[in-house]
């Protein structure tokens, strides 16, 4: 009895358990790292083919001059956790993978700085659409008379004339006045043509799906 409670007593008890409770540590750690590679080697590998399908949706327009508001990459996963590949990516994949992310992000900036002229057009329709049927109001009040009441007559005529055809014409012909600028539109083309539209199918695809434990 008094063996097995010297044994316990030990140094060499107290440095077993102390090397053990340091492996459990060491193997949750590794676990969690692990685990943690996984799920950003899958949101990366998904991000990109994402981009990929998109960029096949949106190519047809962007050549043709017209800019769909649609983003490439919402999120940027790579610049979070591309620590974690530095042992798995050679330079030049390292490389493509960051340009990809780069050019999608310019893309996506130019489709954002679009989308704002769009939004700013849409208020100065608005702000048209009311200034001018207010100038023709300011001109009726200002030219009624009490002891004119036939003329009034005809002026809340032309007065509904003139706002129902600056209405109609300003609707139909709105498109002339538009602020359309090309900047947007060619930096969309020059980071769109730029951009590696296949790198999921390449060797950096198949080093993805291997780290996310998916068939390649």
């Amino acid at each position: 009895m008094n063996t097995i409670i010297n044994f316990f007593d030990s140094n060499f008890f107290v440095g077993l358990v102390t090397l053990l409770a340091g492996a459990v540590a060491f193997f949750l750690y590794w676990k969690q790292k692990n685990d943690l590679k996984k799920d950003a080697a899958n949101i990366v590998l998904l991000e990109i083919q994402n981009a990929e399908r998109i960029l096949g949706q949106v190519g047809e327009n962007v050549r043709a001059g017209t800019l769909p508001n649609k983003f490439l990459l919402p999120n940027d996963s790579w610049s979070k956790y591309k620590y974690l590949f530095v042992r798995y990516f050679d330079r030049d994949e390292w490389d493509i993978i960051t340009e990809f992310y780069n050019n999608c992000k310019l893309y996506d900036e130019a489709v954002t700085y679009n989308g704002s002229l769009f939004q700013k057009n849409e208020e100065q329709i608005r702000v048209n659409m009311l200034r001018v049927p207010a100038g023709y109001i300011k001109d009726y009040v200002d030219g009624v008379r009490a002891e004119d009441e036939p003329g009034e007559r005809v002026r809340l005529e032309e007065f509904f004339t003139k706002s129902t055809l600056f209405q109609n014409t300003y609707l139909s012909r709105a498109s002339l006045f538009l602020y359309n600028p090309q900047k947007p539109l060619n930096d969309a083309r020059v980071a769109f043509d730029n951009i590696n539209s296949s790198i999921s199918q390449a060797s950096i695809g198949s080093k993805l799906k291997k780290l996310a434990g998916l068939k390649a």
